[in-house]
């Protein structure tokens, strides 16, 4: 982590919460997952080669939040948005390298989900985007005092595609708040100042919805589709100690081989077997950065996930995190 800044706020007796931002560097995934986590309960398997860079800078205000981030390698992630909180998404970047429940992102549009909504995220190179998190209650509260209705709902991960002033000025007060807090971080914003910069950025994303078309990821048939898929991530977790056959899957989801192939192949980017044994590499290799050597060997915390076969697994290992797991468990007790 390269650096990290905290910001502040001349705060009114009836608004104590105090606005705060961070801009971090990672070139560690699961440091990366971490800070996301703070907000978003996700998931991240890296699945593309070279060294992993990411940043992001954070700002929380106090009704909403905001993030900007960037990633050098292909990732696939797995979302859980919280039951208080809405989420709303877009490129950084005119081309969409990052696919959501197995459909690209456009340019020109943004991607909502809804609270409770567990959905998959891939990208197929470096990308670049720009988020913000609102309570629901918060969501319908600025919504019927804008466009005078109850706020549309937004369950599940839905598309829209706003018009081209609505779209140009979220991105604009967006960007404008980030540099803000980068640049700035260290100066005390009058309550009045976070307000008002609030309010517009409440106000532009509400325009984008309220005056969006819908898009591709809005059918039911998607929805039937998005949840299928986090059943599979259910299935795929039950339970770690053994790795279930594909036909074992297919039981459990009630669906034809080919068709959970097909589905993987257009959200995941893989075959169901290949992500299970990737998740539980993943695992393995969490548990080893966690263990003493003289508590655990590696074939034990191997064979504890499913892993049965050491020489093959020590093979694919090394062939993901570019070291045997010998290594990852010796550093992981010099650091203890």
């Amino acid at each position: 982590m390269a650096r990290r800044y905290i910001g502040g706020l001349t705060a009114s007796p009836k608004r104590p919460r105090m606005p705060s931002s961070s801009t971090s560097t990672f070139s560690e995934p699961e440091e990366f997952e971490a800070a996301l986590r703070r907000q978003t309960d996700v998931d991240l398997l890296v699945t593309g080669q070279g060294r992993f860079r990411g940043r992001l800078t954070h700002v929380t205000l106090q009704r909403i939040q905001l993030a900007a981030v960037d990633e050098t390698v292909s990732r696939i992630a797995f979302i859980a948005i919280r039951p208080t909180l809405t989420l709303v998404w877009w490129a950084l970047e005119r081309r969409g390298s990052q696919v959501w429940c197995g459909t690209p992102s456009l340019a020109d549009e943004i991607v909502t989900l809804g609270p409770g909504s567990r959905v998959h995220a891939r990208t197929h190179r470096d990308c670049r985007w720009a988020a913000l998190w609102i309570s629901t209650a918060d969501l319908d509260r600025n919504w019927r005092a804008l466009i005078g209705t109850p706020a549309m709902p937004l369950d599940g991960v839905r598309s829209w595609r706003p018009s081209t002033t609505a779209l140009r000025t979220l991105r604009a007060v967006h960007a404008a708040a980030i540099r803000l807090f980068e640049s700035r971080a260290d100066a005390v914003l009058t309550a009045s100042a976070v307000h008002g910069l609030e309010q517009q950025l409440i106000h532009a994303f509400i325009d984008c919805l309220s005056g969006g078309v819908a898009g591709a990821r809005n059918t039911e048939a998607a929805k039937r589709h998005n949840d299928l898929m986090a059943c599979f991530e259910d299935a795929c977790m039950s339970d770690i100690h053994r790795l279930p056959s594909l036909r074992e899957l297919c039981m459990t989801l009630g669906v034809p081989g080919r068709s959970l192939r097909s589905w993987c192949v257009q959200y995941l980017g893989m075959s169901p077997i290949r992500y299970l044994r990737l998740r539980r590499m993943k695992l393995v290799r969490r548990a080893l950065c966690s263990a003493r050597p003289s508590d655990a060997g590696v074939a034990a915390v191997a064979r504890r996930h499913g892993f049965t076969d050491p020489g093959r697994f020590a093979a694919n290992y090394r062939q993901l995190f570019g070291e045997l797991p010998s290594a990852t468990l010796k550093r992981s007790g010099a650091a203890i």
